[in-house]
């Protein structure tokens, strides 16, 4: 494929995932607020909602998923958690296709603003085309392969965008990091002079930094919860680093999750987001905590 056809295409997949996102959202606002919550076997929520944006997700996939060089690992599919994973197999797939239907779940029933639609594209495993969106906040996050955006009323006369780009405030005692129930019960963390904010949901968590709302974020979940906002963040200029050992995640491997039943495709390590001079800040700070 010429240079030429490689920016048709990637402007293509863009549109398609925009136009995704768009019914997507549609679908959780019509059920919001009268969405019936029921939960899966890992205690996790789950709504009509989750179920046919999930649908819709596979139908508007359908054409590229028959070619054998498209496959998509999605919350709701669970029959897709373990067939593909494979490293072997995923190597000799160009594009991994990744979506979070709901994320957010629990929000989202409880009639909170703080959800969105993550889509995500992989190539060659490694972060490329994201979409996520916040529809009840009319906030659209994406990259496009080569630059990332925020739109305030997307889909709208009115919307507004603007480019995500490199950059490192520092941290006051007005800065928040995005954490969750998990974080809460590992780390002890002491609020001066950063202050911890939990949203439940990654897509937020993530995609907020990336305009300067918030130092960085908490990861622990679910491929689906992270690969939409991917390369959104790197274009602000921020990594997943795992707290342990300060390692960026910047390729997908099979070693790197769980492998185990719903588990399967949950990160085996802690990580944090954040800009690398923060990095350096925040994971002091979570081992300090705990002495």
């Amino acid at each position: 494929m010429s240079s030429q056809g490689v920016l048709k295409f990637e402007l293509e997949l863009v549109e398609r995932m925009k136009a995704m996102a768009r019914c997507a959202g549609k679908i959780a606002l019509d059920y919001f607020g009268r969405a019936t919550p029921t939960f899966k076997a890992d205690n996790s929520v789950v709504t009509q909602a989750d179920t046919a944006i999930s649908r819709l997700m596979r139908e508007a996939l359908d054409d590229l998923l028959r070619t054998g060089e498209h496959i998509l690992i999605e919350e709701e599919d669970v029959s897709s958690h373990n067939r593909y994973f494979d490293q072997k197999a995923l190597e000799a797939i160009p594009y991994v296709w990744t979506v979070d239907p709901i994320d957010g779940t629990r929000p989202y029933v409880n009639g909170l603003p703080t959800f969105g639609v993550a889509i995500g594209v992989l190539k060659g495993l490694c972060p490329w085309i994201g979409v996520v969106y916040l529809p009840a906040l009319q906030q659209l996050f994406y990259a496009d392969a080569h630059n990332a955006y925020f739109v305030q009323d997307p889909f709208s006369a009115g919307a507004i965008q603007q480019p995500i780009e490199p950059f490192d405030q520092a941290i006051s005692t007005s800065s928040i990091f995005f954490g969750n129930e998990n974080f809460l019960r590992r780390y002890a963390w002491q609020n001066a002079p950063c202050h911890i904010m939990v949203n439940a949901c990654a897509a937020v968590d993530m995609c907020w930094p990336s305009i300067r709302r918030g130092c960085g974020c908490y990861m622990d979940g679910y491929l689906w919860d992270f690969v939409g906002a991917w390369p959104i963040v790197r274009a602000a200029g921020l990594e997943l680093r795992e707290v342990a050992g300060g390692t960026v995640l910047d390729r997908i491997h099979t070693d790197i999750f769980d492998g185990n039943g719903l588990r399967t495709w949950r990160l085996r390590q802690d990580y944090i987001l954040s800009s690398a001079h923060h990095f350096i800040w925040l994971r002091e700070k979570v081992f300090s905590s705990n002495t």
